[in-house]
């Protein structure tokens, strides 16, 4: 979409680029993660998110991400912001991380990263978000796929769904209202 030098080619772009955005803008689950390094996406760990929504910028060149990280019994929420170059979102969280998002369907989203954090360790993450809670069998079997083409282990593969219950995480009134908002 970079270089449409023909008419048709740009249009063609533009509706790829907005089929995209709607594709991906609204509110996600995740539902699973699998990482190089299982230990990063284990319970408490920082690379274990929990999505709750994206919001797309314009052409979407620029995406922000909500999702929350699990602590004990506290929940933090986070936004971070992707700044794409070509296919290839990038943005600061737990150092440095360069991430993609390809659409399966209306209510599937694929995503991988790679994370370097402050001491030069890559983990590499592929996760899938969902409308819903379940996949069904065909989605599961793009996502393995996906974690396979990615390099990582199938034992690898965390179900995080169940245990990001937003409602076992100690929260302040606002934030009771703010998610149950977003759940109902």
């Amino acid at each position: 979409c970079t270089n449409g030098t023909k008419l048709s080619h740009t249009f063609t772009c533009l509706v790829s680029i907005a089929a995209f955005f709607f594709q991906i803008e609204g509110n996600w689950r995740t539902v699973y993660l699998a990482a190089s390094s299982v230990e990063k996406i284990n319970e408490g760990s920082p690379l274990r998110t929990y999505f709750r929504r994206i919001e797309c910028g314009k052409r979407c060149n620029r995406i922000n991400l909500y999702f929350y990280i699990k602590k004990g019994a506290k929940c933090q929420q986070f936004k971070i912001v992707g700044r794409r170059s070509q296919d290839v979102y990038y943005a600061k969280y737990e150092g440095s991380t360069a991430f993609m998002l390809k659409t399966v369907n209306e209510k599937i989203l694929l995503f991988d990263y790679f994370n370097r954090n402050r001491r030069n360790d890559v983990t590499r993450v592929a996760g899938v978000l969902a409308k819903g809670r379940q996949l069904t069998k065909d989605e599961m079997t793009e996502y393995m796929n996906f974690v396979e083409e990615m390099g990582i282990e199938d034992e690898n593969v965390q179900r995080v769904m169940d245990t990001g219950i937003v409602a076992t995480c100690v929260c302040n009134f606002l934030f009771c209202i703010f998610i149950i908002n977003v759940n109902f």
